[in-house]
């Protein structure tokens, strides 16, 4: 007698083992990922916090960008970090955050423009989009 496997067959999908959509009801709240993220990557782009740190957070898109951006080494001493203001999100469709922040910085104020998507359980940003 031929023995029988009991698990359900492989669909053998190349996306089986990529990154995976999470819906945004499973994840944190999206405010509140928005400012950190937003946080650590103006950190790096100022030198104050190493770009390694964002690997989780960043799409390997926004992290090669904010590499090549970043300034070496520490930021300048005593300066302020920045300050995130407002924060308006918007969830076009489950999983997918668009938020616009106003960061202040030096006495002065910019908008910054955020995707975050649900992947791998987890918010991560996929764009960043600052004027600056």
């Amino acid at each position: 007698m031929a023995h029988q496997s009991t698990l359900p067959p492989l669909s053998g999908g190349a996306d089986d083992f990529g990154r995976q959509p999470t819906s945004g009801k499973l994840l944190g709240d999206p405010e509140h990922a928005t400012r950190a993220i937003t946080l650590a990557v103006l950190e790096v782009l100022a030198g104050r916090r190493p770009a390694r740190q964002l690997n989780k957070w960043v799409s390997n898109a926004v992290a090669a960008r904010v590499r090549a951006q970043a300034t070496v080494g520490s930021g300048p001493v005593g300066r302020r970090p920045p300050r995130v203001g407002s924060v308006h999100c918007q969830q076009p469709i489950d999983g997918i955050v668009e938020s616009t922040l106003i960061v202040w910085e030096e006495g002065r104020c910019r908008a910054i423009a955020v995707r975050l998507e649900g992947l791998d359980g987890r918010w991560q940003c996929t764009a960043f989009e600052d004027p600056h």
